[in-house]
C-alpha cells in the first residue's frame, strides 16, 4: 500500500484505522511518505507505527509540492516483492471489503489494473456516488486518469513495469503532476486490461484541502476552465502523450491526435478538437468543457 501524506493530521488516524481493518486479506503492509507536512501529521505517523509494524514511514528531506511527486518518490521505493499494490489517499474512508473486492475482481477478470466508484461525502452529511465510466476510447489517456487514484489496485507485474518506468524516466515524468494519470497512460500504452468497478468500496473525503475533489458540480467545472485558459492543461496532455510514446504506446487513431495536437502551436486546431471528440474524454460533462474552451480559444 502507497499513501502520500502532507498536512494530514486531523484524518490520516482514521483512514490507516480502515485499512487495517480490510477484511480477507492476509498481510497488508502500509509505505507512507510524509511530504514535510506543517501540522502533527509526522507525530501522528511515529505514534501509529510504535503500535503498527506493517505501517512504514519514509522520510522526507524536502516538499515535493504536489502529491504526485510525493508518489512517485514512494513507488521508486517500495520493495517490488508484493502480490498486489495499491494507492491510497490520506484522508479517505476504506469499507472493509476494499482490496478483498479488488483482488477478486482482478483475478476473475484477468486484468492486471482496478478502479472502483466511490461514495463521496461532505461535512454537513451530504453524499453523492462517483461512478465509473467503463468505456476506453484510443487517446482517453491522454486526457484523463482512470477515475480516482486511491481506489487503484496493481498486480505485482503491472507495478513492477511501472516502478521501473518511473525510476528510468525522470525527465519524462519531472513535470506531469498526477501519478495515477502515469499509471493509467502506462496501462494503455502496455495494452494492460482495466477493470472499472461500478461498485463503491470506499467514502472518498470532500473538504477545503482536496487537491482536486469531487468532479462534476459547478465549482469542480469552473476549476478545470481555470487550468485550461492558464494553458496548463494543454502542458498535460502533451506530456501524457509524449509519455505514451516513451512507454511504446502504438496506436494508430492515438498517435494521430497526438501529433494534430501537438503541431498545432499555441491552440488546438479544429482538427484537433474534432479528433479529441472521437477519441479521448469519456464523459459527455468532460467533452462540453473541452468544446467551450475551444470556443473561447482558450486551447
Amino acid at each position: 500500500m502507497l499513501l502520500a501524506a502532507f498536512d494530514g493530521e486531523k484524518y490520516i488516524k482514521e483512514q490507516l484505522d480502515s485499512i487495517f481493518q480490510q477484511s480477507g486479506c492476509d498481510v497488508i503492509d502500509v509505505f507512507v511518505r510524509d511530504d514535510c507536512s506543517r501540522d502533527g501529521t509526522s507525530e501522528v505517523l511515529k505514534n501509529y507505527s510504535l503500535k503498527k509494524d506493517a505501517l512504514k514511514v519514509l522520510e522526507a528531506d524536502s516538499n515535493t509540492g504536489k502529491a504526485g511527486f510525493n508518489f512517485y518518490e514512494l513507488i521508486r521505493y517500495v520493495p517490488p516483492d508484493y502480490d498486489y499494490y495499491a494507492f491510497a489517499d490520506q484522508d479517505d474512508i476504506w469499507m472493509p471489503d476494499k482490496l478483498a473486492s479488488a483482488v477478486n475482481l482482478l483475478q476473475g477478470s484477468g486484468s492486471e489494473c482496478y478502479s472502483c466508484a466511490v461514495e463521496a461525502f461532505w461535512p454537513d452529511g451530504r453524499t453523492s456516488i462517483l461512478k465509473q465510466n467503463p468505456r476506453q476510447l484510443p487517446a482517453d489517456a491522454f486526457f484523463e486518469a482512470a477515475g480516482q487514484g486511491c481506489t487503484y489496485v496493481f498486480t505485482q507485474a503491472f507495478f513492477v513495469r511501472l516502478q521501473d518506468f518511473v525510476r528510468s524516466h525522470a525527465s519524462e515524468i519531472a513535470k506531469f503532476e498526477f501519478h495515477d494519470w502515469l499509471a493509467y497512460v502506462l496501462s494503455r500504452a502496455w495494452g494492460s486490461k482495466w477493470y472499472f468497478d461500478p461498485v463503491p468500496h470506499m467514502r472518498y473525503r470532500q473538504h477545503d484541502n482536496n487537491e482536486l475533489g469531487a468532479r462534476g458540480g459547478w465549482k469542480s467545472i469552473a476549476n478545470r476552465l481555470r487550468k485550461i485558459r492558464s494553458g496548463w492543461y494543454k502542458g498535460q496532455i502533451v506530456m501524457a502523450s509524449d509519455i505514451y510514446i516513451a512507454a511504446g504506446g502504438g496506436d494508430k487513431s492515438a498517435l494521430d491526435l497526438r501529433s494534430s495536437c501537438v503541431n498545432s502551436s499555441a491552440k488546438f486546431s479544429a482538427k484537433s478538437i474534432c479528433l479529441l471528440m472521437r477519441y479521448s474524454r469519456r464523459r459527455v460533462v468532460d467533452r462540453v468543457v473541452i468544446v467551450f474552451s475551444h470556443l473561447m480559444r482558450w486551447i
